[in-house]
């Protein structure tokens, strides 16, 4: 499976790290898993690195498992990194993931996107 989901105790949050062609199921996994942690945990956070993924799938399938997602996720902040030549497809994910109401951002680098996720509330 090109993603790994693990739990980095330094920041508190469920990291993710895509590679590769990722498949409609290696996302649906990869949810699961990271989900599973994250209500073991009580965590609130979760980061994706998805800066060396180099396909996704149909962007019907993103639109449903964006709809999934969304529901899944509510409650939970995620930050997610994506190579500038993804961003206009990882787009449409954040855009159907976002408009259901869960906090989700999309970022270039994953620097940004853990300064954002990181990020103490005024």
């Amino acid at each position: 499976m090109p993603e790994t989901v693990t739990l980095d105790e330094d920041l508190g949050i469920v990291r993710v790290e895509s590679y590769g062609d990722v498949t409609a199921e290696d996302l649906r996994a990869t949810l699961a898993s990271a989900l599973r942690i994250h209500q073991e945990r009580g965590l609130t956070r979760g980061f994706v690195d998805a800066t060396r993924v180099t396909s996704y799938p149909s962007a019907f399938f993103i639109h449903d498992f964006g709809l999934q997602a969304a529901e899944s996720l509510m409650g939970i902040k995620v930050a997610i990194a994506a190579p500038r030549v993804q961003l206009k497809d990882s787009r449409f994910f954040e855009t159907v993931v976002r408009n259901r109401g869960a906090n989700l951002r999309l970022f270039d680098s994953p620097d940004a996107a853990l300064e954002w996720l990181t990020k103490k509330p005024n």
